[in-house]
């Protein structure tokens, strides 16, 4: 059982870390995103607290995570009104406040073991605050003030809603399952925030792709089961738990990645655009100061005394660009192997025509900060940006 409670939980930090991050990164910084924030802060703390408490045994960790969940009614409540923008009433408000307060004195009080009631009133909190700020945003979803507040609503409401009954499996006193899926819910909650497409909620897509992370778990479980005869079903319960969180983590992360790499493009394309166009060399010298052009170099006629530099000016012309890949793909001509050497010897994986008059050639290198995937296209733009710029000069 602790295996699996340990992976999920690690799992959803994981999840949760990456997440806020990128949500960090993406977001404007105004009240509903820090309100936000500071609920997957709270969620992570716990899950942390909880694994590092079962692996440790530490009370100190056990203490940190009855306190992260007992406020999480409170984080909660903050976003909901973040999301309707406006006051919950004055009762929920003292309550939220108050009684984590009281909760987590009597759990510090009762030491390694707590009272029935201790335990019984704690989940009861923790379940019942988290449902009823899913049914407040729920019932005021008609009267929200903008129809991005209203499926914002709409994705909180839901994700609640599913996480709740996995967060029930964390209190055995409501629901007894040999392992603990909060975290599961805390996972399934981020999966629907990185894969619900902004331009809408579509949630059926999302939940069927849940629905078949849970599914293609399950197979995986069977496919074992051959060399696990011996197990009862509660190993079989883990062993599920454990790989649907592996899955969910991964799905999450590489959702992140590909959104990470679709703001990459939409930034450079923002910077390109703000260069200065007045002439070929300040285009030059404001191109070099992009992220994927910072080791960009410039070659002159001095430097290509030993090639054929009125055929490569040819052979470029129009915007060309030649990766080193291709050309060590194929095989190759007396001109290629000219520029197979130019880049090998400057470093370089891609070249471009800079001006004809004089004749210069632009070096481009992908390295650690510049995917090669990317760096094609980008440079692709600044060659048939720079010869656009140089037909304008020489036509005035």
């Amino acid at each position: 059982m602790l295996g699996a409670d340990i992976i999920l939980e690690f799992c959803a930090v994981v999840g949760l870390i990456a997440y806020g991050a990128a949500f960090r990164a993406a977001q404007p910084a105004h009240y509903l995103h820090r309100c936000l924030a500071a609920l997957l802060i709270t969620l992570g703390v716990l899950f942390l607290a909880r694994g590092l408490h079962s692996l440790a045994g530490a009370m100190f960790f056990a203490h940190v995570a009855i306190a992260a969940a007992v406020i999480l009614p409170l984080m909660a409540l903050l976003c909901a009104e973040a999301i309707q923008r406006q006051h919950a009433p004055g009762v929920a408000k003292l309550l939220v406040v108050a009684a984590p307060i009281v909760l987590i004195i009597w759990r510090i009080a009762a030491g390694q073991d707590p009272s029935p009631h201790n335990l019984i009133i704690t989940e009861a909190f923790v379940l019942g605050g988290l449902l009823a700020n899913a049914l407040w945003v729920r019932s005021r979803l008609a009267d929200s003030p903008s129809a991005e507040d209203r499926r914002f609503g709409q994705f909180f409401v839901v994700a609640l809603l599913l996480a709740l009954p996995f967060a029930a499996t964390d209190f055995q006193n409501f629901v007894d399952l040999p392992v603990r899926m909060g975290a599961m819910g805390a996972l399934i909650g981020v999966y629907l925030a990185v894969w619900v497409p902004t331009n809408g909620l579509r949630f059926r897509l999302v939940l069927l792709q849940l629905l078949a992370i849970l599914v293609f778990a399950l197979i995986l479980v069977a496919l074992g089961l051959p060399w696990f005869d011996d197990r009862d079903w509660t190993f079989l319960i883990r062993a599920w738990a454990a790989i649907t969180g592996i899955l969910l983590t991964a799905g999450i992360l590489l959702k992140l990645s590909a959104d990470a790499v679709r703001r990459r493009g939409n930034r450079f394309i923002e910077q390109f655009l703000a260069c200065d166009t007045g002439s070929v060399d300040s285009f030059l010298s404001s191109a070099a100061m992009l992220p994927p052009f910072s080791d960009m170099q410039i070659l002159g006629v001095a430097d290509l005394a030993d090639y054929d530099l009125a055929a490569l000016t040819a052979d470029l012309s129009g915007g060309k660009v030649i990766s080193l890949r291709a050309l060590k793909g194929s095989s190759t001509t007396t001109l290629q192997e000219q520029m197979i050497d130019i880049l090998e010897h400057a470093g370089a994986t891609h070249l471009c025509l800079a001006t004809e008059s004089p004749a210069r050639l632009a070096l481009f290198t992908s390295g650690p900060l510049v995917d090669e995937r990317e760096i094609g296209p980008q440079v692709g733009l600044f060659a048939r940006t720079v010869a656009l710029i140089a037909k304008m000069e020489s036509s005035c």
